[in-house]
């Protein structure tokens, strides 16, 4: 029954990020209507440390990207968004990567107040 915009979140840290054995991947993906979904987002995240195993452009990623195109949907597909990285720092404000983003969301900020 989903419909409009809809978001599968990935793990691009592990082998296989898209299962078709899994319960999306059996089950809802080939119960998703193409007349009623307007588009299929993917957001592959990784780890902030790595490992950078699976993308938009390697891994099982590709499988379901040409599920979806075969099926007619229309996709996006997006690595390393930046809120889910903000909510992976929340956790973790010491990791070298959060410390880099804070560095650099801080000296944006400073060039958009003066």
């Amino acid at each position: 029954m989903a419909c409009g915009n809809i978001t599968v979140l990935l793990n691009g840290s592990i082998v296989n990020a898209f299962n078709r054995k899994s319960m999306f991947g059996s089950v809802e993906l080939d119960s998703l209507n193409p007349q009623r979904v307007n588009y299929v987002n993917i957001k592959v995240v990784t780890n902030l440390e790595g490992p950078h195993i699976e993308s938009c452009s390697q891994g099982s990623i590709i499988e379901l990207i040409q599920i979806l195109w075969t099926r007619g949907f229309r996709w996006t597909c997006t690595e390393s968004d930046l809120t889910l990285v903000i909510l992976q720092c929340i956790q973790d404000l010491n990791q070298p990567g959060c410390q880099m983003l804070a560095n650099s969301l801080l000296q944006q900020k400073d060039l958009t107040s003066t």
